[in-house]
């Protein structure tokens, strides 16, 4: 299952992500921030320095105003349930209710949601998400309303890093082929430190960011992924077309490493019959900003 992402920010697959410094394990970098000129993500935490609270704001006239945010509540170090509010005739409305469940590592496993309408009331459906875990603690599975058959699997290389293995359609009439190529950096991802990219992922239901940018160990340096599509394969009517999107990502870090900007790449190329009929490219960047925590 291959989410589709909707901000400015998430449909370009962006990462937000610093480096930590390795000389020093009682110090991390801690995420605050990262946005565009147009909206950006704000991120809170508890002594423990677990996030309780991630807003989206957006910008009026140059002034940032929170329009959505996510709290979360903790007992003993474990989330136990949060909220979801979103601005609507300039106030907030409580729109979301989760209760958790947890493992021994703390981890949530299992997320029951109620949705309410904007006078307030409880709607009749209950929304439910189940998360499995790794032996290295990587989220690698999420269940959609018990739907295991189309349950999304997350995969990873040696590295903690998210990968995509090469899939294959084959029918009669149709057979498409795909292959993804991620490449990272040895800097350590402020999303995978606290359990922040699994919230990320509970809150906004892999919406925002890609599972690449929020819940693997690195920061990544490029992606590309291609797509091959052959229609009346074996025919006198076949006819290919290949579609290629490749991002590069170029990082500044401040003094203490933390990521301050990212310039993005974005490549769109469609070739069919072995003619280019597409090649698009986009460019923007985002500033963040990270500090330096002590553990």
């Amino acid at each position: 299952m291959k989410k589709t992402l909707v901000s400015l920010l998430s449909l370009l697959l962006i990462v937000a992500s610093c480096k930590k410094n390795d000389d020093d394990p009682q110090t991390f970098i801690q995420l605050q921030r990262i946005g565009s000129t147009e909206e950006a993500y704000a991120f809170q935490y508890n002594d423990d320095h677990l996030p309780v609270k991630i807003e989206l704001l957006k910008s009026e006239g140059g002034v940032f105003e929170p329009d959505e945010y996510f709290t979360v509540s903790y007992e003993n170090g474990a989330p136990v349930k949060a909220e979801y509010f979103n601005k609507k005739d300039g106030s907030f409305k409580l729109t979301k209710k989760y209760t958790f469940t947890t493992d021994a590592q703390k981890r949530i496993t299992k997320a029951i949601i109620k949705r309410f309408s904007s006078d307030g009331t409880e709607l009749p459906e209950t929304i439910t998400r189940d998360y499995a875990f790794n032996s290295n603690g990587k989220l690698t599975t999420i269940i959609h309303n018990g739907d295991e058959e189309n349950a999304w699997v997350i995969e990873y290389d040696a590295n903690g890093n998210y990968k995509e293995s090469p899939y294959t359609s084959d029918e009669p009439t149709l057979k498409q082929t795909g292959t993804a190529e991620y490449k990272y950096d040895n800097g350590i991802n402020p999303f995978s430190v606290n359990g922040v990219g699994v919230m990320m992922m509970v809150a906004f239901d892999g919406d925002v960011f890609g599972a690449d940018m929020i819940l693997s160990e690195n920061n990544v340096n490029s992606s590309k992924l291609v797509n091959t599509r052959i229609d009346n394969p074996g025919t006198q009517f076949q006819e290919t077309t290949i579609s290629t999107q490749s991002i590069t990502y170029t990082n500044a870090f401040d003094a203490n490493g933390g990521l301050q900007k990212i310039d993005f790449s974005r490549n769109y190329k469609e070739e069919h019959q072995n003619e280019v009929i597409r090649d698009d490219t986009y460019q923007f960047s985002l500033n963040l900003t990270c500090i330096k925590k002590n553990r």
